[in-house]
């Protein structure tokens, strides 16, 4: 059980990422609605998974696997394409997102519930 808690840490991270980077340049009547609820959903993927297992690995697992997926998300492909831009959202999107899911990370370290199974 724990195992497949903190296999889906890592897929829940990247799979926000992956969203996250789809999402974050969206816009409705100026206001940067997508990067809001990505870094929301990004949060989410971290927080989840920890406070079910009860452990700070599956919130740095989850980290890990966001990191991993944006950076990626971040390159230019052969092609020419690529899905964050290098502007001041995809800006706040890579570093504003490692920030947060870091802090939130330590915060979910800190305050885990300390029960024994």
């Amino acid at each position: 059980m724990d195992l497949l808690v903190l296999v889906g840490a890592v897929v829940a991270g990247a799979l926000a990422a992956l969203v996250g980077s789809f999402l974050h340049a969206a816009t409705v009547a100026g206001l940067p609605t997508g990067l809001l609820l990505a870094l929301a959903l990004s949060g989410a993927a971290v927080v989840a998974p920890a406070l079910a297992l009860g452990s700070s690995a599956a919130a740095l697992l989850a980290v890990g696997g966001w990191v991993a997926t944006a950076l990626y998300a971040s390159v230019r492909r052969p092609e020419g394409d690529l899905l964050v831009q290098a502007d001041g959202v995809g800006y706040a999107w890579l570093y504003g997102g490692t920030v947060l899911l870091a802090a939130l990370a330590a915060a979910v370290h800190r305050l885990r519930p300390r029960w024994e199974p």
